[in-house]
Formats: C-alpha cells, structure tokens, sequence
C-alpha cells in the first residue's frame, strides 16, 4: 500500500486516541528500551521503575487504527490517519491537542504557549516571556537544576514550576504547599519568595510593648533579603532591617538578654504605699481606683508572667506568619490577583495544560497563561 501524502488524512472514528490521561494521539510508542509498546512515555516509566524512557531515541510507533508497526512519521503509512495535530520529528511527540507547541532548539525541547510569546535567556537555559527579558533574576542553568522541595527535575518536568524573586525554581505545587505552611522563604537561600508588604508587622510591634529593661536592647543582625548586616532594636515578634526594612532576619551576635533585677511588683507596690500616703488629702476613690488599675496592668507587663504571655505568641515561628494569618482567609491562593506577589513573579515553567506552560511529555515547555514560562511537552 503506498499512500500518497498530497492528499488529506482521513480521521478514523473510535476514541483509541485518548487511551491515557497525558496525551490524544493516534499511536501508540515503542519503547527504545525494553521494546514494550505504551501510549506515552509517562505510561512506560509509570510502570517501569528501573529505566527511564529516551523520547529522543524512539525509531518505531504502532498505528492505534490498524495497528501497523512502523517508523516515526506524521500519518500512517497503512490507513493514512494523521498521528497527531502537532507532530516534532525531533522530540517524536504527537498530540491533538493546541497548545501553541514549538520546539526550541537552545532548550532541546518542545514547549508550549507559542513561539513569538517567548525568548531563551542562554543564562538560564529555558525559555522565559517577553515581558520578563529585562526583569528576571539570572541563574545559570536555574531550569537544570531537581526543584528543591520534592526533588524532581524541572527542565523535563510537565507540572508548572514558579519563579521566586531570588531566581530558584521550584514547582507551582510545591510553592502552593509553602504558601499554606505559612512557610515564605526560598529553601535554598532564604530570601523571601515574593514582595511582602511588612506594615501589618510593624503595628503588631507597636501594639505589643516590651518590659523596661528590653526595650532600649540592641543586638546584630543579618538580613536575608538585603545580605546585609546591621544592628536593629529586638523584639520578641520580629527584628526589623535597617537597612531595607524587612523582617525576613536572623540574628548572628551573641548578646545576651538582659535581666530584670527589679522585684516584678516593686513599682506597684510603690504607687500602692504613695496612695496610701495621699489617701488624706484626695478622697477621691474612683481616681485612685483608675491608677491603680493602671500600674497594675504595667507591672504585670513586667512581671515574671510576662514569660508565659510570650509564650502564648509560640505560634510564630516567624514574624511572616501575622502576615499569613491576616490574608490567607480572604486569598486561597497567593496568585496573580494577590497584593503580595508582583505580575513578573506569577511566572511559572513546566506543564502543558490549556492554562499553565509546560513541558510536552518533555517535548514542550511553553505557556499562555499571563507571564508563564514555556514548559516541556
């Protein structure tokens, strides 16, 4: 049977082009390394854990039609029917689906989202939007490296992957489970993932005195947004840079807490044995009663109890978490439309879905979704 390829490619009916949930195609791939044939290579590895598939090294394809085994060519050469919509003699990858699919030869990979949308920054070894080409932080080879919370690659991988400030990729997912960990900070250096407005902290600090003998208590800092290190006042919430007034700091001196070597309720006692002392000349019990109240409010500030009220805040591990608890109720995700998170930083590289970038079975990578970072088919 010879077919003639000027002519158009009937379509068969029957939905055997949809036999897995990664792609529709019209073949099925023998596998270069075990010979098996599966729909896709995500099919083979899911079922064959001791070796990994090469989409690049695939020489064979089975028609799902008339089940013709034959080379790695765009219609079959039996029946006629086209493979796939999108077809990358390159990456052997066919799909039905329009995704705006395009092989990038810097990247070796097919990617999503349309060629004109995107340029390859040879820095960082991936496609990345127009938008971002003068705003993105520069890593080299970011995409080569496993994403830092689950360990798998990125380059290759389909799941959408996101772009913090400090230019570490990580999967979308995994930065989402940070997110409801109320965990800001980049795993791998420490800056904060994303814009933090910080006001919201400095009025929980203004809120919340300390005792006498710590509020003029200074001690040395070192701020992992700005790298810089400065001494700042201490506070038990947070310690605020000098320098680019973030609250993303750790402490590195060694200064000691100082001691409050005045009996807890010294000054209340004093204010009690100076009404005392007054009570003759001001009968005025409601006056006395109202400062009485006051210094004993005050001195329980600085008692010994002051210890159990601060460790009734334990439930911040850092200062961001106020932040967290203000916004996360009316944000279920800190997205696009989120205050917190700029446009350039919604970013993101990896799946091939209709809405996010990714990587087509390896072959793609490309987005459409605002900013998106083309991902691998």
């Amino acid at each position: 049977f010879v077919l003639n390829m000027t002519t158009q490619c009937p379509e068969a009916a029957g939905n055997y082009r949809q036999l897995c949930e990664h792609y529709s195609r019209g073949c099925s791939l023998v596998s270069p390394c075990c010979g098996k044939v599966y729909p896709c290579r995500f099919c083979h590895n899911d079922n064959e854990p001791t070796h990994e598939f090469n989409r690049f090294a695939v020489s064979e394809v089975v028609c799902r039609n008339c089940k013709t085994r034959q080379p790695t060519v765009e219609c079959c050469l039996n029946c006629g029917i086209k493979f796939g919509q999108y077809f990358c003699p390159i990456c052997r990858l066919y799909d039905d689906a329009d995704k705006e699919q395009f092989h990038c030869e810097k990247c070796g990979l097919c990617r999503v989202g349309g060629k004109s949308n995107y340029f390859h920054c040879n820095k960082c070894g991936l496609c990345l939007p127009i938008s971002m080409e003068a705003k993105h932080t520069c890593r080299a080879e970011a995409s080569k490296a496993n994403c830092p919370i689950c360990m798998e690659d990125i380059h290759t991988s389909r799941h959408p992957a996101h772009i913090p400030l400090c230019g570490h990729l990580l999967h979308m997912h995994c930065f989402k489970s940070l997110q409801e960990a109320r965990r800001y900070q980049c795993p791998l250096c420490l800056r904060s993932l994303f814009n933090v407005d910080w006001s919201r902290l400095d009025e929980e600090i203004q809120n919340t005195p300390l005792p006498y003998h710590l509020r003029n208590f200074v001690v040395q800092i070192n701020c992992h947004d700005c790298q810089t290190k400065s001494d700042a006042a201490f506070h038990f919430i947070g310690i605020k840079c000098t320098n680019c007034s973030s609250y993303n700091t750790v402490r590195c001196g060694h200064e000691e807490l100082p001691v409050d070597n005045e009996p807890p309720n010294q000054r209340l006692i004093d204010v009690l044995n100076r009404l005392v002392g007054n009570a003759g000349e001001d009968d005025d019990d409601d006056d006395i009663d109202d400062d009485v109240e006051e210094e004993e409010e005050e001195a329980y500030t600085d008692s010994d109890d002051f210890a159990s009220a601060e460790s009734d805040l334990g439930y911040l591990d850092h200062p961001a978490n106020i932040l967290f608890d203000h916004h996360h109720s009316d944000t279920e995700d800190m997205g696009s439309n989120s205050s917190w998170i700029t446009e350039e930083e919604e970013v993101i590289i990896g799946a091939d879905d209709t809405h996010l970038t990714g990587t087509e079975e390896d072959e793609v990578a490309g987005g459409t979704h605002h900013d998106n970072i083309p991902s691998t088919k």
